[in-house]
């Protein structure tokens, strides 16, 4: 009977350096085959399911691995095929079958919980995948929009600034006849005071002429000249344009300086008046 057991224990616990126990190849076995199974029925699905693959639990919890919230059976069919070696693997040991069993129910518990809670969130997840597409579709059409905007402003802006330049290249032109209208008009101004300056001279000058004329009246030439008598203007006179000859008109080519011009007035009726307003108004 010793011996017996010894066999066993090294069935389950062999040495280092043996080859594999036959409980381990056979649990080996059996897995292989029921996962083989579960791969051809996973042929069939759509993609893998959430359990017994860790990264479709990333995938589905993104919210599009989920295909839109459905649970996928080949999850379940991949941890029926552990559980099932799982079993195989208890039932080779009497001893310790109770105590894993506690262990496997335990964790079956914990399992079916969370695969009834799965079931149960399915609308939620359904829910949150379309929530998640219609949030993706808003940030695209909200970016395709700002790019639109963008875009519009850009060209807005360039539009005005095409404008801009346009009329400060105008209002550069028109600065620049304004300023030679200006030096034409300075040149004007400059003429223009030279003229004045010219002819406020020449109007001083006049002035003075005015003045010089204005006061020879009270020299003593003009005095002798107010005193002169002048006889009648004979009839037929000539023009004024004529040569008078000498003693004609009683003007004398004697200076004003000497006596009186002119020879001795003739006798007449009626004096003619001093300072020859008569003569003047009979020329």
């Amino acid at each position: 009977g010793g011996s017996q057991s010894r066999n066993a224990y090294l069935e389950v616990f062999p040495r280092a350096s043996s080859r594999k126990p036959a409980l381990l190849v056979q649990l080996e076995s059996l897995l292989a085959e029921k996962l083989r199974l579960t791969e051809k029925l996973a042929e069939v699905s759509v993609r893998p399911g959430r359990w017994g693959r860790g990264d479709d639990d990333e995938a589905g919890a993104s919210g599009d691995g989920g295909r839109g919230g459905r649970y996928d059976p080949n999850g379940t069919l991949t941890l029926e095929a552990y559980r099932q070696t799982f079993e195989a693997f208890i039932n080779a040991f009497s001893t310790y079958r109770p105590l894993l069993t506690r262990v496997k129910d335990h964790y079956d518990r914990a399992l079916d919980q969370a695969l009834r809670s799965e079931h149960e969130n399915v609308h939620l997840r359904s829910e949150l995948a379309a929530m998640e597409r219609r949030r993706q579709k808003a940030v695209e059409l909200a970016r395709a929009e700002t790019h639109a905007a963008a875009a519009s402003l850009r060209g807005e802006i360039v539009d005005r600034l095409q404008e801009a330049e346009e009329r400060a290249i105008a209002a550069e032109a028109a600065a620049m006849e304004v300023k030679k209208e200006a030096e034409v008009i300075r040149a004007q101004l400059v003429e223009t005071e030279a003229r004045y300056e010219a002819t406020r001279a020449v109007n001083q000058a006049l002035k003075q002429d005015v003045l010089n004329e204005a006061s020879w009246g009270e020299k003593p030439a003009a005095a002798r000249v107010l005193a002169m008598s002048l006889g009648p203007v004979p009839k037929n006179f000539p023009r004024g344009d004529a040569k008078l000859e000498e003693g004609e008109g009683g003007i004398s080519k004697t200076s004003t300086d000497g006596p009186p011009l002119g020879p001795p007035p003739p006798e007449v009726s009626e004096p003619v008046a001093a300072g020859g307003e008569a003569a003047g108004g009979e020329a």
